[in-house]
């Protein structure tokens, strides 16, 4: 290349001479990085032991507690965007969750008429587009492989994701650790499913409330980090108004804004109607 064949290092450069036996030894952990990426400082310690971990236990056990007399169902406006280097988009609408995955998102016009909706749950889902009369039915497994959705996405906890509730398994967690900024413990739980999935879920050791999770592969990838802030309170109960989901690749970030919230004592299920005259689409 032209450039490299004009580069010539001056006779009386201040370079030191020890510097061509470090050169090369340099370039090489530089290239490993731009290859594989520098292993990041983990934000935890090593796994508590007693008595240590007896305290961090009762700490989480408590915000579990809490967390499970909550009601089941949420309402709320919803303001959903995503961006990436190569698109952003964002949209608005009334929004309803009920544990464990039931779910409905309604945009209206600004005269409050549905201009498209969709409901379901972790199996299957409906879409109404009003603006061309179409219904469609589709399997969420099959959306995620179709769209390229990460499968720890289609099969996660998607309630403890979007109310960031400490509703941690019935049995022991894999490990709980400090936080290496003193800002509480992080709780590893393993979801049941296949391939293993593990979650670290930042528990604060001033309000019991979760702060961060970070979603891995049971070998210690990181899969997703999602963020939560500006907690409301509503009753005994505590909901993010924001959310923040990033290392999904290629620089992807979602972001949820949450507003005007409700708890609803009751489980729901969601769906809709199939209007008579609609163009129906059937999605395997």
């Amino acid at each position: 290349m032209k450039l490299l064949s004009n580069f010539s290092i001056p006779e009386k450069s201040n370079i030191p001479k020890s510097f061509p036996g470090i050169f090369w030894p340099l370039c090489m952990i530089l290239v490993w990085c731009c290859v594989t990426g520098c292993t990041a400082k983990l934000p935890w310690g090593d796994p508590l032991a007693p008595p240590e971990y007896t305290s961090a236990a009762a700490l989480v056990d408590s915000a579990a507690a809490r967390d499970r007399r909550c009601a089941p169902t949420i309402g709320a406006d919803l303001a959903l965007s995503y961006q990436s280097p190569l698109t952003r988009k964002s949209i608005q609408g009334s929004f309803l969750f009920s544990f464990p995955s039931s779910f409905k998102f309604v945009v209206t016009n600004p005269f409050g008429q549905p201009v498209w909706a969709v409901a379901g749950d972790r199996h299957e889902y409906r879409i109404l587009d009003t603006a061309n009369s179409q219904y469609t039915w589709g399997n969420v497994k099959s959306f995620g492989t179709r769209n390229g959705i990460a499968p720890f996405l289609v099969t996660g906890d998607w309630g403890q994701w979007l109310t960031a509730r400490a509703l941690f398994p019935e049995m022991a967690p894999l490990d709980i650790r400090e936080d290496t900024e003193k800002r509480g413990y992080w709780v590893a739980t393993r979801q049941h499913s296949t391939p293993v999935v593990v979650t670290r879920s930042l528990v604060s050791g001033e309000s019991g409330l979760i702060q961060t999770r970070i979603v891995e592969t049971g070998e210690g990838k990181k899969l997703a980090q999602i963020h939560y802030s500006k907690f409301q309170q509503l009753g005994g109960c505590y909901q993010p108004q924001e959310i923040e989901i990033t290392g999904l690749g290629y620089k992807t970030l979602l972001k949820l804004h949450l507003s005007e919230m409700e708890l609803y004592p009751e489980p729901a299920t969601y769906s809709l109607p199939s209007p008579p005259y609609y163009f129906k689409r059937l999605l395997p």
